[in-house]
């Protein structure tokens, strides 16, 4: 799968990413998929290749689709709850306005 354009460690950081955002153990995951816990570890630590089967079955579990775990394009997340400003406060320097920025400090 490495020479196909996902690397497993790739694969493996979408699958943990899925199985997090379920709430899902690695035992509890492995459980509805068939699999020991600790084989998921090493699939999400992208020391070991599963299965077609299998990346059906954590895509099932997981509601998601196996093309979301395999494609070579990067994954988009989205902020789950941000403020449109980001959380960050203005900051005005002393003795500037609106329309005159700070001015940069040198160290």
């Amino acid at each position: 799968m490495a020479s196909s354009g996902i690397h497993l460690t790739t694969l493996g950081h979408r699958i943990r990413h899925h199985r997090l955002d379920n709430g899902y153990t690695l035992d509890e995951l492995g459980a509805l998929v068939g699999v020991a816990g600790s084989q998921l570890s090493l699939i999400e630590n992208g020391k070991r290749e599963p299965k077609l089967s299998l990346l059906q079955a954590i895509a099932q579990a997981t509601k998601t689709e196996v093309t979301d775990l395999i494609s070579g394009e990067p994954r988009i997340d989205v902020p789950h709850s941000r403020s449109p400003s980001s959380g960050r406060r203005r900051v005005r320097c002393s003795g500037s306005s609106a329309s005159r920025p700070c001015a940069s400090r040198r160290a």
